[in-house]
């Protein structure tokens, strides 16, 4: 399949076998990678947009939680496309879990899950 037209996806997630297969799973879309948080905040910062954010919740240097955090502050329309991924239960993100309003798919997620959230974000901005 083709990759939407302008559908930009962004990934984060500080393992690089996962960052593969989302990207895999999101191959009809234009898909961005990286590995650390800070580095997709300075993206943002620097005037990129994405439809969707498929984001780690828990990894080094800035955690998926301080991430959306600060995309609240800067980037509300960003913030309103975040998915969290999560490997499993941290004690640390359970208020944060409960209270948020985006998606939170755990890992392995199921791929037509993952493409399910992912499509619904970007659809507020393409029909």
């Amino acid at each position: 399949m083709a990759a939407r037209q302008g559908t930009r996806i962004l990934v984060i997630d500080d393992q690089t076998d996962v960052l593969l297969v989302t990207a895999r799973i999101l191959r009809e879309f234009e898909v961005t990678t990286l590995d650390d948080a800070r580095s997709a905040l300075a993206l943002l910062r620097a005037g990129d947009r994405f439809d969707a954010i498929v984001c780690d919740l828990s990894m080094p240097h800035l955690d998926g939680q301080t991430f959306y955090e600060t995309l609240a502050r800067e980037f509300s329309d960003q913030a309103a496309r975040v998915v969290f991924l999560t490997g499993g239960e941290d004690p640390r993100f359970a208020g944060f879990l409960r209270d948020v309003t985006a998606p939170v798919l755990s890992k392995p997620t199921v791929a037509r899950a993952l493409i399910h959230e992912v499509r619904r974000l970007a659809g507020a901005s393409h029909s």
